[in-house]
């Protein structure tokens, strides 16, 4: 990890598109850094980030979970928005948006930035809080770059590349990695009808092969004075095929066998993601007025595609084929401009505007019969098209002052958001106009140099995604049916925090008491079809409450170990009495924990343990996840570094669900083989040869 600290940030965060003021360092840049209204993670020294994805690094940071399904949570609210580079992205949201988390390499990102409760500067959407993460680019002078290569279990491989050069007042970055990664899963899923006593048992073997490719090239041009013109494109490919086979029986209260179905064939996902954004920048480095303007528009498509045989030999029926797909197709602009002009009193004023435009097609086809051909004739009850457009306009302003050792950052935004859906063709089934205030309020109190007190407020929406509001009944599996609800409000929350935080060389303690309430919270909702068959739609929630305390410590134990420990506690409420299953509440509990050991400067040995709390549901749980990773990294040559990690080297990350409904029981057991191990090297070019240091300040 990294070396001495640097100096202290300025506590005025920089709007979205701003460059952010420089760092002044010392030797190399602290890994932990915390502002008015973040904390940053430097992620270079963390070893799984040579080989791994940047879902498994945001892992190890306090208050972020990542699940099986790469689904991000904070504090374990799972309404988070990911920023890049301070913009929105479609990246990994949608449709195979959590799979892309798990895939794509951490090696392109050099900070994360976690906000709990994001001042107005940013996007109200996401109610949890934003993960902001920042690209990594080479910036000295000259060629340099890196070359990188992996080698897994289980056939797992990875190759990457990273080249920048600066020619003149032009500076150019490029980075390509291709990931191949065989997947093996295993569910299993017992259901009980109570009113038959009939229990029955399915079990899923999935067996395929993903890969992903990325790529990104930008060029920065220094216009002269204080301004700068950016571009940037970027371009990620996922594809994945999965065989599967699926084997049910089922018994009656006799044990007699009364049910026996098998379902067999394949399941295959494309998704592709082009980007590109031109930005400018006029940035006097506190000097004078700064302002930035940026253009960014995106393209996602997702192609899902399942092709099955269904046997049922008891009861004695007919083969059934299912021949199933979709088209999800995203597209997003913005357009954004900021603001941000210093007062002589040690005051600032942070003004914009933002428009973001989301068009959006959802095309939906189906197919059932007797054979495989019958199933490849789109049937009407099966096929929808359905549209979604959305667009948010939005200003903001922020007056940030000292009062001697007292900070004060005050700020208030306003979005006006229309949107409109329904099938292509037809009238829209939904439609909504509204516009509402977004203040933020946050203090920080100086007690010394090493000690602070932050307290802060804001409002947040969280508001649904495109396919939640599309009823069609969209066929899963056999026994799995899905639907949105037109209907669907925006869930509204109001966070309060307050904690102390203390830094002292290299330790650091963090204590944080916090509170959310959230009003029309959306939750998944299962419905018995009868025969097993579940239907799962989205509805509103009364609210609900979480209120807890959450605890940072890391610092030396000796010269050469380290340890890092957080843990999170919360009491969670449900209010779902509007939907029959009256109020629920639970103390939840999360923790991660590691000791990184450098016996000498070539060497530094890391372990890590993280433990994802339950999630309470209206009509069920599921319960705590425990994940242990392992990494070495040695120094070969003054460029060259060798690198083995373990991920989940226990193989306990494994999701257990239970949902209960009146006539049917589901209990559910996911295990995919995230179990892997790598060996990997990574080769530096250019430049001055960097010495590994580390540091664990954060």
């Amino acid at each position: 990890m990294m070396a001495s600290a640097a100096s202290a940030q300025s506590t005025n965060p920089p709007p979205q598109n701003q460059k952010p003021a420089p760092i002044i360092v010392n030797g190399t840049r602290r890994q932990y850094d915390s502002t008015i209204d973040r904390r940053s993670y430097d992620i270079g020294g963390n070893v799984q980030a040579a080989t791994g994805s940047i879902g498994d690094v945001l892992r190890d940071i306090p208050s972020v979970d990542v699940d099986l399904q790469g689904n991000v949570s904070l504090r374990g609210d799972p309404n988070v928005t990911i920023l890049v580079d301070g913009k929105p992205t479609s990246l990994f949201n949608g449709p195979g948006g959590g799979q892309t988390l798990l895939q794509v390499p951490a090696s392109q990102y050099e900070r994360v930035e976690v906000m709990t409760n994001p001042s107005a500067a940013y996007a109200a959407n996401g109610s949890a809080g934003i993960i902001n993460l920042i690209t990594r680019k080479n910036r000295a002078s000259g060629v340099t770059g890196s070359v990188r290569g992996a080698l897994g279990t289980r056939g797992r491989r990875k190759l990457g590349a990273s080249v920048a050069d600066k020619v003149g007042k032009v500076t150019l970055n490029a980075d390509v990695t291709w990931r191949g990664d065989p997947q093996f899963t295993t569910d299993i899923v017992h259901f009980k009808e109570p009113e038959t006593g009939v229990t029955s048992r399915e079990i899923t073997k999935g067996d395929g092969d993903l890969h992903l490719w990325t790529a990104r090239a930008g060029a920065d041009v220094d216009l002269g004075g204080s301004d700068s013109l950016s571009a940037d494109i970027h371009r990620t490919d996922f594809l994945f095929h999965s065989n599967s086979t699926s084997e049910l029986e089922g018994v009656d209260s006799s044990g007699a066998s009364v049910r026996q179905f098998e379902r067999n064939g394949f399941f295959l996902q494309n998704r592709f993601d082009s980007e590109g954004s031109l930005s400018f920048s006029h940035d006097t480095n506190g000097k004078g007025d700064d302002y930035s303007a940026s253009l960014t528009y995106e393209a996602n498509r997702n192609d899902d595609r399942e092709h099955f045989e269904n046997v049922s030999t008891l009861p004695p029926e007919p083969d059934l084929f299912d021949n199933v797909s979709r088209r999800a197709t995203l597209h997003r602009f913005e357009a954004k401009a900021d603001l941000t002009s210093p007062r002589a009193d040690g005051a600032s004023l942070q003004a914009g505007a933002d428009l973001q435009i989301d068009d959006d097609r959802f095309d939906d086809l189906g197919g059932f019969g007797p054979t495989a051909e019958a199933a490849a004739i789109p049937q009407p009850q099966f096929t929808e098209l359905f549209g979604f457009d959305r667009t948010v306009a939005a200003a903001y302003a922020i007056y940030e002052r000292p009062f001697g050792q007292l900070t004060a950052q005050a700020g208030l935004r306003v979005e006006a958001e229309h949107r409109q859906s329904g099938e292509v063709g037809e009238p829209a089934s939904a439609k909504d106009s509204n516009a509402r205030l977004f203040p933020s309020l946050h203090l920080e109190w100086k007690l010394d140099k090493e000690t602070s007190l932050k307290t802060s407020i804001s409002t947040r929406i969280e508001r649904p995604d495109p396919e939640e509001f599309d009823p069609f009944r969209r066929f899963v599996d056999p026994f799995n049916f899905s639907a949105g609800n037109p209907h669907l409000k925006s869930q509204t929350t109001i966070s309060f925090e307050g904690g102390i935080e203390h830094k002292k060389k290299k330790s650091l303690d963090i204590a944080t008491l916090y509170y959310r309430r959230n009003r029309n919270g959306i939750t998944a909702l299962s419905e018995d079809l009868g025969d097993g068959v579940l239907l799962t739609t989205s509805e509103n929630l009364v609210g609900s409450t979480q209120a807890g305390l959450e605890l940072v410590a890391n610092g030396p134990l000796t010269k050469t170990l380290s340890y890092k420990l957080s843990g999170n506690i919360y009491r969670f409420t449900i209010d779902a009495t509007n939907l029959g299953f009256g109020r629920r509440s639970a103390m939840i509990e999360s923790g991660k924990a590691g000791l990184d050991w450098q016996p000498s400067k070539k060497d530094l040995a890391q372990v890590s343990l993280s433990l994802a709390g339950k999630k309470l549901l209206p009509q069920g749980e599921e319960d705590p996840m425990l994940l242990v990773n392992l990494g070495y990294r040695h120094q070969l040559t003054k460029r060259l570094f060798g690198f083995l990690t373990a991920q989940d080297a226990l193989h306990t990350y494994k999701r257990h669900a239970f949902v209960e409904t009146p006539t049917l029981v589901e209990r559910t057991i996911d295990s995919a083989k995230t179990q892997a191990a790598f060996l990997g090297l990574t080769y530096n070019f250019g430049g001055k040869p960097k010495e590994p240091g580390f540091d664990y300040s954060g």
